[in-house]
């Protein structure tokens, strides 16, 4: 099979992407793609070596926004400043200033302080679904649970986690292939949630407390953070990406564990597997399919000539299936050893959240282990495609 050959937006391509990737990564690793008009990285060393570059800079959100028509691009102009904003995607000389301020909050030990609640939210959920005698992983656990953690983390009552599913699911468009409607239902989403945190941010003022949005004030008295809209647009970003990406890696997870043959039965008679269980989720069908970069400058990757200007599009997903690294990449093993995978990413910009995330999937886990030993699949789940190649769980029924 030839390069030309070889299509990234063949219809269902999302629900197994990996065969052609693998191909390609033989014939061409480094890939120009018109179909995307970017390059692509597949290999693990190349998406290593992108995402630790500085001379690729995150800008790749903001950039479907401007090539729209101009009319359009104004009535998106609260959507892009805020996009701006985000860590992970300004300058890195910003980025370096949010990520100054939140490490410490997120290092191992103060996430370490959040197990008893995130654990009894997880314990409520559950134990409500096995009474019923099973229900919808996805919409009665992953959602629900994620979006109380993330709200309990900045700082948000807990009653107001349906509004913030809501928001999340909206604002979350900006990180797919998204169409003008769904861009303006996040731009929607984006006005009313800011809307909201001002409102928190002004209480947080007159009362401070032990959460993120008093740690944003008081990165603003420090002079770490310049302004509230900078700290209004990094809790709408933490609302997004806490809430979407940590409920895939468990509703995800919860399907690969009960449909790859004997993995829940190997987690009930081991639990001490569930840490190593939850690398491999991330490593075998993680969050983060690719990530967007813009090449500022001219430079070489793997042998290819890119322009400044250009769009790289690093496929992390491939690189986690790259069988120069990964024994059997295409198997899901839960006991993998030395599982050095990407999907929290590496370098300047990787995760901060990554520990928050792993300890909200492994109690997720752990806490369905006790509670619902017996579980199965109750009928074939619903999968939502996200453009290009991506998929996550819509829907995922279960029986206990």
């Amino acid at each position: 099979m030839t390069v030309r050959e070889l299509s990234l937006t063949s219809p269902g391509l999302f629900h197994s992407p990996h065969p052609v990737l693998h191909t390609l990564r033989e014939i061409d690793p480094v890939h120009w793609s018109e179909e995307f008009s970017s390059w692509l990285l597949l290999r693990y060393d190349d998406v290593a070596d992108a995402l630790r570059s500085e001379a690729l800079s995150p800008t790749g959100m903001t950039r479907r926004i401007e090539h729209l028509s101009p009319s359009a691009q104004r009535s998106l102009e609260e959507l892009r400043r805020s996009v701006e904003q985000w860590m992970g995607l300004p300058r890195i000389e910003d980025h370096k200033r949010y990520a100054k301020l939140l490490r410490p909050r997120f290092s191992p030990r103060e996430i370490g302080r959040l197990e008893p609640y995130i654990r009894e939210s997880a314990d409520s959920l559950l134990l409500d679904i096995a009474r019923r005698g099973g229900g919808d992983v996805v919409t009665e656990f992953a959602y629900p649970y994620s979006a109380s953690v993330i709200a309990h983390t900045i700082g948000l009552p807990p009653e107001d986690r349906s509004m913030l599913i809501d928001w999340s699911q909206a604002i979350s468009e900006v990180f797919h292939v998204s169409d003008f409607p769904a861009l303006q239902d996040a731009q929607r989403a984006v006005e009313e949630t800011a809307e909201y945190l001002h409102r928190v941010i002004e209480a947080r003022r007159r009362e401070p407390r032990d959460d993120l949005v008093s740690l944003f004030l008081e990165g603003m008295r420090t002079g770490l953070i310049l302004d509230e809209d900078e700290i209004v647009a990094n809790l709408i970003m933490m609302v997004a990406v806490g809430f979407e990406t940590t409920s895939n890696v468990i509703a995800t997870g919860t399907f690969l564990l009960l449909e790859s043959a004997g993995q829940w039965c190997r987690l009930l008679n081991d639990r001490s597997l569930v840490p190593r269980a939850v690398e491999e989720v991330v490593r075998y069908d993680g969050p983060v399919f690719i990530t967007t970069r813009v090449a500022k400058a001219e430079m070489v990757l793997g042998s290819k000539h890119v322009k400044a200007g250009d769009t790289v599009l690093i496929a992390v997903a491939a690189a986690n299936r790259d069988p120069s690294v990964f024994a059997d990449p295409d198997e899901f093993v839960i006991d993998r050893a030395d599982n050095r995978h990407l999907g929290f990413g590496t370098g300047p910009y990787s995760c901060l959240g990554a520990q928050l995330a792993r300890l909200e999937v492994r109690i997720a886990f752990e806490q369905m282990l006790s509670r619902m030993p017996d579980i199965s699949l109750a009928r074939s789940p619903e999968w939502q495609e996200f453009r290009p190649l991506a998929r996550w769980l819509s829907h995922l029924w279960v029986e206990c």
